[in-house]
């Protein structure tokens, strides 16, 4: 192939290509390591300017042991990725994952985790088009793939951050009429809903309406890489609620455990990840994330008064026929290492031509290689 190349187990049998790999990836906007590693914070939860309904999110996701805290807000996490699969994250542990471009918000660091690179260009959150080329777009322009490649986002720069005119990507960030020239019965429904639902934001949509537009193309098929963005975490977590970013984060557990049980066919991997991490210290730094620096041409990060400390910690899960039960990875890894990582385990060869991706995280994850340093 002239870009890239697929490696296949088995290839063709009478002019059908078999074990054809599937992936699909979730990502949760602006959700700290903290949450998914020890669940809720004390110190928000008893903060009355974020926290409403203290009461409340005690009896359904506090208790004194962090891991049974984690455990109540994220059960599928928990009791099915920590046994069946592999994780990144927890920095209590020695096991390190953070942004690598130099701003710690949303565009940069999804262009980082979905083209295998940072960009210094990018460096606002409203750039225009995407010059840099995802692995979504390598993978969609490959034949077995092809038209296959299917993206539901809650922010509607996605159709941006992937470029669609230029991709010809399948990117839904809005009711499904809006990019399907015909729907089922099914689809129009979910149009319906989504027009007649009042936005809590001016260019996010709700989580729901993401996940339903989601569960229906798994349904329909004709499908083989999904990615759904959800993004109510981070508006919640700006907008000051903590109450609503905690129950945000626990939805997004039960997505995450409804779409695999829909896709667990033994030759699917799911993938989990988030774009930045957000504040810790002071308290109140937990509603925003930025480095500090703007500006294109930016390459290094140096803390100033507008640093926000831990918005460049993020978390990684895995899941799937090629991960053995590994629990958690030690080590130091990087939100670039992500666009690898989804060719990998499609068994894709990615051009080195395009650009240079930084290494895959799936020899970690296969327990083929224990523990790395810090990338440079």
């Amino acid at each position: 192939m002239r870009y890239f190349t697929i490696k296949f187990v088995r290839v063709i049998l009478g002019g059908v290509v078999l074990n054809i790999k599937r992936l699909v990836l979730l990502t949760v906007d602006g959700v700290r390591w903290q949450e998914v590693f020890s669940g809720l914070d004390p110190q928000l939860l008893e903060a009355k300017s974020y926290t409403t309904d203290e009461k409340g999110l005690r009896q359904k996701f506090w208790h004194d042991s962090h891991k049974h805290r984690r455990s109540r807000l994220m059960p599928f996490f928990w009791n099915t990725i920590e046994k069946e699969g592999a994780f990144i994250g927890d920095r209590h542990l020695d096991s390190e994952m953070e942004v690598s471009n130099a701003f710690w918000f949303s565009f940069p660091c999804y262009n980082e985790m979905l083209t295998g690179a940072p960009d210094p260009q990018i460096a606002s959150n409203t750039p225009g088009p995407n010059p840099n080329i995802s692995v979504l777009e390598l993978i969609n322009s490959h034949a077995a793939y092809r038209d296959k490649v299917w993206v539901y986002a809650a922010w509607d720069a996605f159709t941006e951050i992937l470029n669609v005119e230029r991709s010809g990507l399948k990117v839904s960030t809005g009711p499904l009429s809006e990019t399907l020239e015909t729907l089922t019965p099914e689809q129009r429904l979910l149009d319906r809903v989504e027009r007649c639902t009042s936005p809590l934001w001016p260019s996010v949509r709700q989580d729901v309406h993401v996940h339903m537009q989601l569960m229906d193309r798994i349904s329909a098929g004709n499908w083989r890489v999904l990615y759904a963005a959800y993004g109510a975490t981070d508006d919640f977590g700006h907008d000051g609620s903590y109450d609503r970013y905690v129950h945000a984060i626990n939805f997004f557990d039960n997505y995450v455990e409804e779409v695999w049980d829909a896709v667990n066919d033994g030759n699917t991997t799911l993938l989990l990840t988030t774009d930045h991490g957000r504040g810790y210290d002071p308290i109140d730094s937990w509603r925003d994330h930025m480095s500090g620096m703007f500006g294109q041409g930016t390459i290094a990060v140096q803390p100033n008064e507008l640093t926000i400390a831990g918005s460049q910690h993020i978390w990684f899960a895995a899941l799937g026929p090629d991960i053995p039960p590994k629990g958690l990875v030690r080590g130091n890894f990087t939100q670039a290492q992500v666009a690898a990582t989804i060719s990998d385990f499609l068994n894709i060869d990615m051009p080195m031509k395009v650009h240079t991706m930084a290494p895959s995280l799936a020899p970690q994850l296969r327990g083929e290689i224990k523990q790395i340093g810090k990338l440079n």
